[in-house]
C-alpha cells in the first residue's frame, strides 16, 4: 500500500474532519483539485486531523492522498467495511468487517446479471459491490431491482443500496454492521470531546452524519435532500457550489466555528 505522509507522533487534534470523497471532495471521475488538497493540508498543519471516508478501497484512498501530500492517520474505505489507522505509531492497523461467503455469492450473481443486462461492475470488495449503470437516472431506476436481486441471492433483507451521481450503485450487505458510522465511533473513543465535522453528499454518508458525537455536518450543492436535512439537524448547512467548490466553503466555515483558521 502507498502510504500518505506521516508525522512522528499522534497528538490530540483540535478538530477532526471526516469527509466523503466522490461527490464531495471531487466530482465523478475527477482527481482531487489543488484547492481542496491545499485546504486539507492546511487543516493538518493547523493541528486538525483529516479522515477520508469512502466506498473506495483503503488502498485507493491512501494512494490518492499520498499523491496530493495530505496526511491521513485514519482511512475509512468500502463504506466502513475496511478501516485502517496508525494512531498508535507509524504502523497501520486494520479494522475489517468481512463476509467472504456472501461476497462469493454476490460475485457469482453479479457476473450473471451483468452478462444478461450489459451492466458494468467492479470486482466485489470486502463487504460491498459496485455496479455501474451509465447514468445517475438509470442507476436510480435500477437500484430497487438491484436490491431485490441481492436480497434473493443472500437470503436476507438486510441490504442497502446507495446511488451515486456517476451512475454507480453500491450494495452493502448488513448495513447495521457495515457503515461509515464505524469510523466515527473509533474517533470518538480515541479523542473524546474533540469536535468532529462531517462532510458528504450521498445517502451512504447519512450513518456517519447521524452518528453520536458528530458536532457539525456540511454538504455541497449537489447533496441528496436527506443529507441537507441531516446537516441542518447537526448545526450545519448546504453551501453553494457543486462538489469541491461548495464543500471547501462549508469546511472552512465549520473549521472557523472551532477556531481552526484554514
Amino acid at each position: 500500500m502507498t502510504e500518505a505522509p506521516r508525522t512522528a507522533a499522534v497528538l490530540q487534534p483540535g478538530m477532526i474532519l471526516v469527509a466523503d470523497v466522490d461527490g464531495t471532495l471531487r466530482g465523478p471521475g475527477e482527481d482531487l483539485g489543488e484547492g481542496v488538497a491545499a485546504m486539507l493540508r492546511r487543516i493538518v498543519e493547523c493541528g486538525g486531523m483529516f479522515v477520508p471516508a469512502s466506498g473506495k478501497s483503503v488502498e485507493h484512498l491512501a494512494a490518492l492522498f499520498s499523491r496530493h501530500k495530505v496526511e491521513c492517520r485514519v482511512i475509512c474505505g468500502e463504506n466502513g467495511a475496511d478501516i485502517i489507522h496508525r494512531l498508535d505509531g507509524s504502523s497501520w492497523k486494520d479494522i475489517t468487517v468481512s463476509h467472504p461467503d456472501e461476497r462469493a455469492r454476490i460475485r457469482t450473481h453479479v457476473i450473471a446479471c451483468t452478462a444478461c443486462n450489459s451492466w458494468e461492475y467492479e470486482e466485489p470488495k470486502e463487504s460491498i459491490v459496485t455496479v455501474h449503470f451509465g447514468t445517475a437516472a438509470r442507476a436510480r431506476e435500477k437500484a430497487t431491482i438491484w436490491r431485490q436481486h441481492l436480497t434473493q441471492i443472500l437470503g436476507h433483507g438486510e441490504v442497502a443500496v446507495y446511488v451515486h451521481d456517476d451512475g454507480a450503485v453500491d450494495a452493502v450487505p448488513h448495513p447495521s454492521r457495515v457503515s461509515k458510522a464505524t469510523v466515527i465511533a473509533l474517533l470518538r473513543g480515541r479523542f473524546p470531546g474533540v469536535p468532529i465535522v462531517v462532510a458528504g453528499d450521498g445517502e451512504n454518508d447519512l450513518p456517519m452524519m447521524q452518528a453520536r458525537g458528530v458536532f457539525t455536518v456540511v454538504c455541497p450543492e449537489n447533496a441528496h435532500p436527506k443529507v441537507v436535512e441531516a446537516a441542518v439537524l447537526r448545526d450545519g448547512r448546504r453551501f453553494d457550489g457543486r462538489y469541491g467548490v461548495g464543500v471547501v466553503a462549508g469546511i472552512r466555515w465549520a473549521c472557523a466555528q472551532y477556531h481552526l483558521m484554514v
